[in-house]
């Protein structure tokens, strides 16, 4: 071998053992913005997060919401207790022994005082995550919703037409928000206080026993006053996306709601924002009713 071949034979053999190794890249996950849990009519549980992945929970429950320190909180499939789990449906804990009939709608204050409604007795309670302080707050109401500091509620009271009132916590000061003044809405349900405490989101429209009409979600001030209505369907008017059940997103800027119409009369799962713009479908079923159903 000669002078000529042998240099670039080195050079080769060198450059060879002392180039890096190949860099790797992992391969990492879309970080979801956020997390919206649901429950399906068998009351399977699931997270659908801002990627557009779904994740099957180990747990099965009803109503489910997030609790402000970022748990959940729901409903036994039999309706008889309340339970808290982690955020990936472990850590199982029962609220109590509830010993009630057909619990609906559990909620968690800042403080960590839950609110709930049982059909059954016609009312709202309020307990302890340790099942303790359980007692009857209100009667006859029901779908309760919690201000985040835990000081009041919003629930329906039943009647000839449903209405929205409000209550301290410590079951004083009474009264009534919404009234049947407008004959194309003049039912309201199922309300939602705004992160902020200074809305409560709710049902307007006509509900009648065989189906609902004209449903709308509308927004009022937490102290009562006009419904605003976030969107559009007109009661005998042209069909249209009939609106239920909102809950708010975290920022307070929008809402998630059922909606169903001709074209898809099983409902799903929207989010809009409270000027009425960029009503977005977000799952392709009703997402389970829970009242703070988002955690960023």
């Amino acid at each position: 071998m000669n002078r000529i071949t042998l240099y670039p034979l080195l050079a080769t053999l060198w450059l060879g053992a002392c180039s890096p190794a190949p860099v790797v890249v992992p391969v990492v996950a879309p970080v979801a913005a956020w997390q919206m849990v649901m429950a399906s009519p068998d009351a399977a549980m699931s997270i659908l997060d801002s990627t557009g992945h779904t994740t099957p929970l180990p747990i099965n429950g009803r109503e489910p919401s997030w609790t402000p320190d970022g748990e959940l909180i729901g409903v036994t499939p039999d309706r008889t207790q309340v339970f808290l789990a982690d955020a990936q449906g472990g850590s199982v804990r029962q609220v109590g022994n509830l010993s009630l009939a057909r619990i609906y709608k559990p909620q968690m204050a800042r403080n960590g005082t839950i609110v709930f409604a049982d059909f059954a007795t016609n009312s709202v309670f309020v307990v302890q995550p340790d099942g303790s302080g359980l007692r009857k707050l209100v009667s006859p109401a029901a779908v309760p919703s919690i201000s985040p500091d835990g000081s009041w509620v919003a629930y329906t009271v039943p009647g000839a037409h449903n209405e929205i009132w409000r209550i301290s916590i410590d079951g004083t000061g009474a009264r009534q928000l919404t009234f049947p003044t407008d004959p194309n809405a003049p039912d309201a349900n199922v309300p939602a206080i705004s992160p902020d405490g200074t809305q409560i989101a709710i049902y307007s429209g006509h509900e009648l026993e065989t189906r609902i009409e004209g449903g709308n979600v509308a927004v009022i001030p937490a102290s009562g006053g006009a419904r605003r209505n976030v969107t559009s369907c007109v009661l005998g008017g042209t069909p249209c996306m009939q609106a239920d059940v909102p809950g708010w997103w975290p920022d307070g800027g929008s809402l998630v709601i059922d909606q169903a119409s001709p074209a898809e009369p099983t409902g799903a799962t929207y989010r809009v924002n409270l000027d009425g713009t960029g009503d977005t479908r977000m799952w392709g079923a009703l997402r389970g009713d829970g009242t703070a159903p988002v955690m960023p």
